[in-house]
C-alpha cells in the first residue's frame, strides 16, 4: 500500500486507486470487562469521529468492510456499534452492504486491517462489491432488519447512483484499539488527449532475458487488448514507473500498433557491469544545415538558443533565431549558429541528467566545451567568435586578455593539442587565439578512443573512427529519441521526469513485472525414528507443580577483587554516576595497572584527559567517543546508580530513560567488532523484598541487557542490582569481585 497526498498524486499524474477521506482511532481498554472483549461504545466512537473527519454523512456510504471476528459475541457488538454511529445522522435501514475479507482468506492477526483495506480499495476501483463467503443465515443478535446494514451475499455491481462511491473499513485490536477509515473512489480521469511528442520512446527492462521476453509478450498483449489507451501515457509509465534493470530493449514509434509489431523483433542488450562514462563531442564548423523543428519545441533547447541569440544581438545586431530554419546562411553567422546549436543541445542533455564526464572540442566546439566546463561565460565565449571574425593585427589576443578564465570543472580533450587540456592551458588567454582554426579532431578522438570507459555523444557532426558514438542530430525527432534509448540501453541514467518536464502526463495501469518463479525446495533430513526407550510424556499429578515463580536466595558476599585477578592493561570505559562510585572504582583500577576512561552525562560533547562528557540521548556522541579512544575490553555502566528513586513526572522520564535503555542501545551500536563485556550496576531495578520500591525506567535496563547479546554477538551484558551503594574501598572491590566472578550472558 502506497500513500501519497491527494494534491501531490494529482499533480504528478499518478494512478489513484482510492482516496482516504478520513480516519480515526480510539482505545476503550480501560472501560472493558476483559482484555479481548469488544465494546460497542469504543467502536462507535471511532466510526463517528472518522465520518466527522471525512465530513460525510452515513447515508453516503454504500459499503462497510467489517472487522468480522466471526464470533457469536464479536459480530453482534460490531453491528450494534456501526448502527449506533450511523443512527447519529440517518434512520434508514438496509441501504449499506457489509462484508469481511476473513471469509475469503481467514484470520491474519496483525495484517487483518490492511487486508480489508486493500480489498475495499480494489472494490472501489473495480466498482463491484464482492460477496461474503459461507454466509447462510445471519446471527439473530445482529438485528440486521433494524439496522442500516445488510450482509452482501453475492457479487454485485457498485452503481454509485450519481454520487461518489464510498466505503468504511474497520479494524479492531486486542486490548481495546479501534480504527476506522472512510474511503472514496479515485477522482475521475480526464480522458481528453493532451499534447505530446509525435514520436514515443518505449522502454522495457528486466533482471533476466527470459523475464524481459515475458515482459515484452505481456506488454504487446496488453496494448492489443487496450487499443484506446493513451500511448504517450503508456510510454511515460514505462519510464517513470519502472526500474531500469540489466536486460533492456526499446523502440521508437508513433502508436501502440507499431510498438506491438516492433517490440518482439527488437534486439536485447545487457547493461555492462561497469557502465561507460559520457563524453560530449563538440565539432567544428561545417556547412550549415537547417535545424530540425522538433528541437525548437523542446523548452530547454529553445531557452538556451534564446540566451545565445540575445548575446549575439548585443554583439553584432543580428537575431540568430531568424536564420535558424534557413537551408543556407552567410559565412559570418555560421560559427555562432554552430556554437548555439551545440550549446543548446548540451543544455537539453543536461536537463535529462546526461552529464558528461569529459568534453572533446574541435574548433568552435572547443569554445562550447570551455563554456560548459565553466572556463568561459556564455557571453565571453560568443564574444571570442565575434571578435575573431573581424580580428586584425592581434585584436583577438588583446580581447582575450580582457576576459576572465576559470579552472574547468569537466576534463577537456583539446583539438589544438590532441590530448587532455591542463588547467594552466585552459586559463591562458593566448591558448584561444587560434582555436577556431585548429582541426586535430582525429587525434583528440583517438585520445578518447584509447579509453574503453567512454562513449561519445556527438552534439554536432560525427567523428570518424570512434565505435561507441551516438548522434544528437538527425532527420527528425525519432533520431533523437533513438539516441536517448541507445544511451539508456548502454546503462546511462536518464532523468525521465526531466524528459517529460514540458508535458502533462499520467501514469496508467500496465502489466507488472513477470517474476520468473522457481522452486527451491529443501528436502528434510532423514530423521531416525524415536527410540522406544525414549522418555514418555507423563502428566504431573500434583497441581502445585504445574506452575513456578522466580524467588530470591541470600548468598554470602563475594570476596573483594584482587589486582591479580585482572589482565594487565585492559581498557575500562566507565559511565560515571553522581555518587562518586565511578571515581573510586577508577582510582582502584588505575592502581591495578588498568586503563580507565570516564564518561559523564551532560548536554554537549567535550573531551579532557581520560574523561569525556556526552549527551546520553545523542547517538552521534557515542560514535565520537568510541572513535576517540582505544577499543575498551570492559564497559561499566553506572549512570543508573542513584541516591534515591527517580522522579516520576513525564518531563524527567525521557532524560531518565536516556540514561538507562537508550544509553545501552546507542553504546552497543557504537562499539566496534572487538569482544566487549558490558556490566551495568544500578539500584531500584528488582523488587527483591516486597517493600522495596523500584524505578520503571531502570527496569528497561534488563530488556536491553537481554537483547543486546542476541543482536551483537561480540558483546556480553550483565546487570547487577545493588541495594545500598557505599563509598568504601571494600564495597567497591566487592562489586568488582561479583562482576569478575559472575558468568557472562
Amino acid at each position: 500500500v502506497v500513500l501519497k497526498r491527494l494534491e501531490d498524486a494529482l499533480a504528478q499524474g499518478d494512478h489513484i486507486h482510492a482516496v482516504i477521506l478520513g480516519s480515526a482511532m480510539s482505545n476503550d481498554g480501560s472501560e472493558k470487562v476483559g482484555f479481548v472483549a469488544p465494546s460497542v461504545d469504543g467502536q462507535a466512537e471511532a466510526i463517528i469521529e472518522a465520518m466527522a473527519v471525512a465530513d460525510v454523512d452515513a447515508e453516503s456510504i454504500d459499503y462497510v468492510e467489517t472487522h468480522g471476528a466471526g464470533t457469536r459475541l464479536g459480530d453482534p457488538i460490531e453491528i450494534r456499534a456501526l448502527t449506533k454511529a450511523y443512527r447519529t445522522s440517518t434512520d434508514r435501514t438496509g441501504f449499506c452492504a457489509v462484508g469481511g475479507v476473513k471469509t475469503n482468506i481467514g484470520h491474519l492477526t496483525g495484517a487483518a486491517g490492511v487486508a480489508g483495506f486493500i480489498k475495499t480499495v480494489l472494490s472501489l476501483e473495480n466498482k463491484q462489491i464482492p460477496p461474503t463467503l459461507g454466509f447462510l443465515t445471519p446471527n439473530p443478535e445482529c438485528f440486521f432488519e433494524q439496522s442500516p446494514f445488510v450482509p452482501n451475499t453475492e457479487c454485485r455491481p457498485w452503481t454509485g447512483n450519481g454520487k461518489p462511491r464510498r466505503a468504511g473499513v474497520s479494524s479492531f485490536g486486542l486490548g481495546g484499539t479501534n480504527a476506522h477509515l472512510i474511503l472514496q473512489e479515485g477522482p475521475a480521469v480526464d480522458m481528453m488527449p493532451r499534447p505530446s511528442r509525435s514520436w514515443q520512446l518505449v522502454t522495457l527492462s528486466a533482471k533476466t532475458e527470459p523475464a524481459l521476453a515475458a515482459a515484452t509478450t505481456n506488454l504487446t498483449a496488453f496494448l492489443q487488448a487496450n487499443p484506446g489507451i493513451d500511448f504517450a501515457d503508456a510510454a511515460y509509465t514505462l519510464k517513470v514507473g519502472r526500474q531500469g534493470m540489466r536486460y533492456r530493449r526499446f523502440v521508437v514509434c508513433r502508436d501502440s500498433e507499431t510498438a506491438v509489431s516492433q517490440l518482439l523483433n527488437t534486439p536485447v542488450q545487457s547493461v555492462p557491469v561497469q557502465a561507460k562514462r559520457v563524453c560530449f563531442f563538440l565539432s567544428g564548423a561545417a556547412a550549415w544545415q537547417a535545424n530540425e523543428p522538433s528541437l525548437s519545441a523542446e523548452p530547454v533547447f529553445a531557452a538556451a538558443v534564446a540566451d545565445c541569440a540575445a548575446v549575439w544581438q548585443r554583439l553584432r545586431g543580428v537575431d540568430l533565431r531568424t536564420l535558424w530554419a534557413q537551408a543556407s546562411v552567410e559565412s559570418d553567422v555560421t560559427l555562432p549558429l554552430h556554437f548555439t546549436r551545440q550549446y543548446a543541445l548540451a543544455q537539453l542533455w543536461l536537463s535529462w541528467s546526461v552529464t558528461p564526464q569529459a568534453l572533446l572540442g574541435v574548433g568552435v566546439g572547443e569554445l562550447v566545451a570551455a563554456c560548459l566546463a565553466g572556463t568561459l561565460s556564455l557571453a565571453d565565449a560568443l564574444s571570442v567568435i565575434a571578435v575573431a571574425e573581424t580580428a586584425v593585427n592581434g585584436s583577438l589576443s588583446a580581447h582575450l586578455r580582457t576576459l576572465s578564465f576559470e579552472e574547468p570543472t569537466i576534463p577537456i580533450v583539446s583539438a589544438k593539442t590532441g590530448t587532455w587540456l591542463t588547467h594552466e592551458q585552459a586559463m591562458t588567454p593566448d591558448f584561444y587565439a587560434d582555436l577556431l582554426t585548429q582541426t586535430k579532431g582525429a587525434e583528440a578522438a583517438a585520445t578518447i578512443n584509447q579509453n574503453d570507459h567512454y562513449l561519445l555523444l556527438t552534439l554536432g557532426h560525427a567523428v570518424d573512427d570512434v565505435a561507441d558514438q551516438y548522434s544528437s542530430l538527425g532527420a527528425d525527432e525519432a533520431h533523437l529519441l533513438h539516441t536517448i534509448g541507445s544511451l539508456w540501453q548502454a546503462g546511462v541514467d536518464i532523468d525521465w521526469h526531466g524528459f517529460y518536464a514540458a508535458e502533462e502526463r499520467r501514469r496508467v495501469v500496465l502489466p507488472t513485472y513477470p517474476f520468473q518463479r522457481q522452486r527451491y525446495w529443501i528436502e528434510p533430513d532423514d530423521t531416525p525414528a524415536a527410540s522406544e526407550s525414549a522418555a514418555k510424556l507423563v502428566k504431573e499429578p500434583d497441581l502445585t507443580n504445574w506452575f513456578y515463580a522466580p524467588v530470591w536466595q541470600s548468598e554470602t558476599a563475594v570476596s573483594p577483587l584482587s589486582a591479580n585477578d585482572l589482565t594487565v592493561g585492559d581498557h575500562w570505559l566507565i559511565l560515571v554516576d553522581t555518587l562518586g562510585i565511578a571515581e573510586r572504582m577508577a582510582a582502584w583500577l588505575r592502581q591495578a595497572d588498568q586503563t580507565v576512561t570516564l564518561v559523564y552525562a551532560g548536554s554537549d560533547f567535550s573531551e579532557g584527559e581520560n574523561r569525556f562528557t556526552i549527551d546520553p540521548l545523542n547517538p552521534a556522541h557515542y560514535q565520537s567517543l568510541l572513535a576517540a579512544v582505544d577499543a575498551p575490553q570492559r564497559v561499566l555502566h553506572l549512570w543508573q546508580l542513584t541516591p534515591q528513586l527517580l522522579p516520576s513526572d513525564v518531563n524527567a522520564f525521557e532524560q531518565n530513560i536516556g540514561l538507562s535503555y537508550y544509553s545501552l542501545l546507542f553504546l552497543a551500536q557504537a562499539l566496534g567488532q572487538e569482544p566487549t563485556q558490558i556490566d551495568v550496576v544500578a539500584n531500584h531495578v528488582h523488587q527483591v523484598l516486597e517493600s522495596e520500591p523500584i524505578s520503571p525506567e531502570k527496569a528497561a535496563l534488563l530488556g536491553a541487557c537481554r537483547v543486546i547479546p542476541q543482536e551483537y554477538l561480540h558483546l556480553s551484558c550483565r546487570l547487577l542490582d545493588v541495594a545500598a551503594p557505599q563509598l568504601t574501598e571494600r564495597w567497591v572491590t566487592q562489586v568488582l569481585g561479583v562482576l569478575q566472578a559472575a558468568p557472562s550472558t
